[in-house]
């Protein structure tokens, strides 16, 4: 560490309870990097220039001060008392050049695109030593300085976007940010000087970025909720169900990401949120689901055939319906097919019911029950062969056959028919 007019900050007791007490007024002021130098100066001893030709000394008392760390140069005109807001700041990345001048009271130049910094310190002090530590370092930063400031203007779009007009296509900015990031990490790890203070920066603006991407995620995941509450109010279910589970998506990558930056209360209010949409998502899913299952039970326990029929209609019915609406329909699809076969044996069993009844009352001479009956039967067995077709584990065969052995019984003559039974007799 340079000694520039007093003692070190780090070579007494004194010293290193003064370093703290300046730390913490620096970091304050949102600079936590290590402090390189302090420079004491006169009580005027700091004079500003603009580049529009306007100047002006900074006012203070014998405690005025020049903190310099490694990302910037802080005058403190109260010393370490000095309030945050009276602290006035530099920063490195905006330094364009640095000179020493003066021969017996020497002078410490900065050059800024602003305006012209000239300090003089109390007493004679190794100025050199400062003026290149600020070359070599101002140089550091002006290596990483556009991508800093790349990223730092996509994060201010960000913020203003979102709390204007909320989530929208805002993938621009936040993929901007990120590149802009990743490049000056790239850059840093070539540098032998402020490494630490220039990744520091590159951290807080991804804590930043993190931040945002948050809102934004929080926000898009709270505009799809509203969207599912619009299809779920016009009956649309099974739209509402993927809306659900993209509001889900977007939720999960809030808490990551909140995650990820610390934010405590963020994070709980986030978890909350995701829970009680995975809820309704899962109340949406299952309750479909319930009734099918309901149904199957239905039919599995009653005795009538033609009871058992509509029981399967029902359950077939809720089970697509199921399908339609949950995020995996493997397993429902499984179940489908299980009913579907339980289903087109109940048409079958009905339609033997109303064949051998149809056959009855043709012996008996009731053609027209007769026949009535047979187009009943061969109903369900149209119905049956119409299910068997979407399955390819279903035999279609036999109830062809069955067909057209109805469709011949229905379309024989009364006259034959009576020929049949005198041969038989």
């Amino acid at each position: 560490m340079i000694d520039i007019g007093g003692a070190s900050l780090r070579t007494s007791t004194a010293g290193r309870s003064q370093n703290e007490s300046l730390e913490t007024t620096l970091s304050a002021a949102g600079d936590d990097t290590d402090i390189e130098t302090v420079v004491k100066c006169r009580s005027n001893g700091i004079r500003y220039e603009s580049t529009d030709g306007t100047s002006q000394s900074i006012e203070a008392n014998s405690e005025l001060r020049v903190a310099i760390t490694n990302r910037a140069i802080h005058v403190l005109p109260d010393g370490d008392d000095t309030a945050v807001d009276d602290i006035g700041t530099v920063p490195l990345a905006d330094i364009e050049d640095v000179s020493v001048g003066g021969l017996v009271r020497r002078t410490l130049v900065v050059e800024t695109a602003d305006g012209t910094y000239t300090m003089r310190p109390g007493k004679r002090s190794d100025l050199d030593s400062v003026a290149q530590f600020l070359r070599r370092t101002s140089w550091a930063w002006s290596r990483v300085a556009p991508r800093l400031a790349t990223a730092r203007a996509a994060i201010e779009t960000l913020d203003e976007e979102l709390a204007d007009r909320g989530p929208g296509p805002l993938e621009r900015e936040k993929h901007r940010a990120k590149l802009a990031l990743s490049k000056a990490q790239s850059g840093a790890s070539r540098l032998d000087v402020a490494v630490d203070a220039i990744e520091s920066e590159i951290e807080q603006l991804r804590e930043q970025l993190r931040f945002q991407r948050v809102r934004w995620y929080a926000m898009q995941g709270e505009q799809t909720v509203d969207q599912a509450d619009d299809r779920l109010a016009a009956g649309l279910v099974h739209s509402a169900d993927s809306r659900l589970a993209s509001a889900c998506d977007h939720y999960e990558a809030a808490l990551e990401n909140a995650q990820e930056c610390a934010l405590i209360d963020s994070t709980e209010e986030i978890r909350l949120r995701l829970e009680t949409i995975r809820e309704r998502l899962y109340d949406l899913e299952v309750h479909p689901v319930m009734e099918a299952h309901d149904a199957v039970e239905r039919a599995c326990n009653v005795r009538d055939t033609e009871a058992e029929v509509g029981h399967w209609e029902q359950a077939r019915s809720l089970y697509q319906d199921a399908r339609r609406e949950v995020s995996d329909e493997s397993a429902i699809r499984f179940q489908l097919a299980w009913v579907d076969a339980n289903l087109v044996d109940a048409h079958c069993a009905y339609a033997d019911m109303l064949e051998t009844d149809a056959d009855g009352h043709a012996e008996n001479d009731h053609e027209r029950w007769a026949k009535q009956l047979y187009m009943a039967a061969d109903d369900h067995l149209e119905a049956a062969y119409s299910i068997a077709r979407e399955q390819e584990h279903l035999d279609t065969t036999s109830i062809e056959l069955r067909r057209k052995r109805l469709e011949m019984k229905r379309s024989s003559d009364p006259d034959d028919e009576l020929i049949a039974k005198a041969a038989r007799s």
